[in-house]
C-alpha cells in the first residue's frame, strides 16, 4: 500500500542522508508516483462529479448554508482538539511539547480565521467523495494506484459517510497523510542517533516536494471538469 511504500522509502533517505548527504536528483523516482496519485485523485474526483440522473450521487451546487454547516463543524472539531491537547500537553516529550505550547498560545487566532473564512466567489460543487482517503487507501500497482476502500470513516453514521461535501475533503486527507508519513519516518529513522537538527529540514523538505507534486497533478486533472471554477480560488479552503 502507499502509506508502507512511502515510510519505507522516506526512512530509506533519511539514512542515505545520515550516511552521505543529499544525492543529486533526491526523490527523482518518487516524486513521478505522487504525480500519478494526484492524476487518478482528480479522475476519481471527476467520475463522481458525472451527472447520471441519480439524485444520491449527481453533483450539487455548494450553498451558502452548506458552507455554514461546514464551518460550523470545522470549528467545533478544532475547539475539541485544542481542549484533548491542553489536558494531555504534560504528558508529551519535547519537540512536541513545545509545539503543543505554541499552538495553544495561537487558539483564538485559528478559531478567528475559522470565523472569518468566506465562501469563494467562484461556483464549486459538492459530490460524493472518498470520504477516508490516505496513503493506506492506495495499492501500488506496476508505478500506478489503485484506490480501495470507499465506506468512509467507519466510525462515522452511515448518513453522514453519503452526504455530498466537497471533494477538497479527500485531497486533504492525502495531504494529511503525507505529513503524517513524513514524522513517521523521521521518528523511526532517529531511533539510536540524535542528529534531529540535521534530518528533520530533509524530511520538511520531501513534504514539501510532494504536496507540489500531487496537487499540480490534481489541479491539471481536474481543470475541466466543473467541480471548482478556479482551482487557485480553492487553495485557501483546502489550507
Amino acid at each position: 500500500d502507499g502509506w508502507s511504500h512511502t515510510v519505507e522509502y522516506l526512512e530509506r533517505f533519511l539514512e542515505k542522508q545520515r550516511a552521505s548527504g543529499a544525492p543529486g536528483d533526491a526523490h527523482g523516482i518518487y516524486l513521478p508516483l505522487m504525480q500519478t496519485l494526484g492524476t487518478r485523485t482528480g479522475e476519481l474526483h471527476c467520475a463522481l462529479s458525472r451527472r447520471t440522473g441519480d439524485p444520491a450521487f449527481d453533483p450539487e451546487p455548494v450553498t451558502e448554508r452548506d458552507f455554514a454547516a461546514w464551518k460550523a463543524g470545522i470549528r467545533a472539531a478544532a475547539g475539541s482538539t485544542l481542549e484533548l491537547l491542553a489536558a494531555r500537553r504534560g504528558q508529551l516529550t519535547s519537540p512536541a511539547r513545545d509545539d503543543a505550547a505554541e499552538l495553544l498560545e495561537l487558539r483564538e487566532r485559528l478559531l478567528r480565521g475559522i470565523e472569518g473564512f468566506r465562501l469563494p466567489g467562484g461556483a464549486m460543487q459538492k459530490t460524493r467523495f472518498h470520504g477516508d482517503y490516505h496513503l493506506g487507501q492506495v495499492l501500488l500497482q506496476k508505478l500506478d494506484f489503485i484506490i480501495t476502500d470507499f465506506e468512509g470513516e467507519p466510525a462515522r453514521p452511515i448518513e453522514e459517510r453519503r452526504a455530498k461535501h466537497s471533494p477538497l475533503k479527500d485531497v486533504a486527507g492525502m495531504l494529511r497523510s503525507f505529513n503524517y508519513a513524513r514524522w513517521t519516518a523521521l521518528r523511526q529513522a532517529l531511533e539510536g542517533h540524535d542528529d534531529y537538527e540535521r534530518l528533520a529540514p530533509h524530511a520538511e523538505d520531501w513534504e514539501t516536494r510532494v504536496r507540489r507534486s500531487f496537487l499540480g497533478a490534481y489541479e491539471a486533472a481536474v481543470r475541466a471538469s466543473g467541480l471548482y471554477a478556479s482551482f487557485d480560488d480553492m487553495r485557501e479552503l483546502l489550507e
